[in-house]
């Protein structure tokens, strides 16, 4: 091994979303807290991932798709792949999400690393990439689950052996917020006075931004909410987003929300709001979530693992059950009507996302199960 470790951390998208940017995080924590050689490669050509590996003086390596198509190939394509692998020679492959899992996992002996680490992110999407390279699991080194969940499909839907796999959470750290609550609302045409609901989470379909749609009217049509009351959804269009904007049109909701669209300034979109409000169906550990915690806002969401091991006993949130409109529109409404619940929520969500989710914590952690694998 080189005097430096060389780490490569695999991300499926060229796009950011949680698990990028998670990625992103931990390259630059290898590259400054232990001067890793770190590089950071992506499916799909140039992007904001590789924007941002430019700007922090990470090296951005670019892989073609190799998952698309019949058995042969795609083997045919996970040996080019295997090729510039090789070429970058990486001491260990640190992959994200189910394509890069898949791919590195099955290839990574043909590199010369030393060790592959399959990430998994989510509570078990993409299962059907594996069809034309079904053993690809079986040969990852070991396994990091950012949530429970996420272990046990890996123990029970890929057969992976309980002590392969660590259970380490998501890192957050909420930057500088480029623009101030006042400048967010001023942006969006919403009032100082008004109460702010905001989601903030790409437009695709798993998010199910139709089911807050709908509470948002159910809330309305009933007067739950106080008056000018708006809900911002601040995402990318994603493979929803315009079956989301004819159901915002449908349910006559022009006037009371607004599409923020995508953003770099998470801090300052939640900075300008004052509760966050999740419709999730499947998540592994949401960042947006754990970012709403530490931003100090209250949180209404749907009721599942990764939200409830985000939230950890915080209480004072609210978890409803997903795809029930009406349990989300009361929920939003028990919120926005209680002061001091909203005081409390906030307190402990604080406490909760910069104790667990501490981003030396987290890194410390993962850095440590490299270097014992390398």
């Amino acid at each position: 091994m080189r005097s430096k470790p060389r780490i490569l951390i695999a991300l499926s998208s060229v796009g950011l979303g949680g698990a990028e940017r998670q990625g992103l995080m931990f390259a630059e924590y290898l590259k400054c807290k232990h001067s890793f050689d770190v590089l950071v490669s992506t499916f799909g050509g140039e992007g904001k991932v590789s924007l941002l590996c430019k700007e922090t003086g990470i090296q951005h390596v670019n892989i073609a798709y190799p998952l698309l198509g019949h058995r042969w190939e795609v083997w045919w394509k996970l040996i080019s792949t295997a090729l510039t692998l090789r070429k970058i020679k990486p001491d260990c492959i640190v992959s994200y999400c189910m394509p890069a899992n898949a791919a590195c996992a099955a290839v990574w002996r043909l590199t010369g690393a030393r060790a592959c680490i399959w990430g998994q992110r989510d509570a078990g999407l993409q299962k059907e990439l594996l069809t034309p390279i079904p053993l690809a699991p079986r040969l990852a080194t070991c396994f990091v689950s950012n949530s429970p969940h996420g272990a046990a499909f890996l123990e029970n839907q890929l057969a992976i052996p309980r002590h392969k796999i660590s259970t380490i959470p998501n890192a957050v750290k909420l930057n500088v917020a480029q623009l101030s609550r006042t400048e967010w609302r001023s942006r969006l045409k919403i009032s100082h006075d008004a109460m702010i609901v905001t989601m903030v989470s790409n437009l695709s379909f798993r998010k199910d931004h139709e089911t807050l749609l709908k509470a948002w009217r159910i809330g309305l049509d009933n007067q739950l909410f106080p008056q000018n009351t708006k809900l911002v959804l601040c995402g990318r269009d994603d493979s929803n987003a315009p079956v989301i904007r004819k159901l915002a049109g449908k349910l006559h909701l022009d006037n009371h929300i607004r599409f923020a669209g995508a953003t770099d300034d998470v801090a300052g979109i939640l900075n300008a709001s004052d509760i966050a409000a999740f419709s999730f169906i499947s998540e592994g550990l949401p960042n947006v979530v754990i970012e709403s915690m530490a931003a100090g806002l209250p949180v209404v969401a749907t009721d599942i693992p990764g939200v409830r091991a985000a939230i950890g006993s915080c209480d004072d949130n609210i978890l409803v059950p997903p795809k029930d409109p009406a349990a989300m529109a009361h929920g939003i409404a028990k919120i926005l009507q209680d002061p001091a619940l909203r005081s409390r929520a906030a307190a402990a969500n604080i406490t909760q996302a910069t104790s667990t989710f501490a981003p030396d914590v987290v890194f410390s952690a993962f850095a440590k199960l490299i270097l014992s694998n390398i």
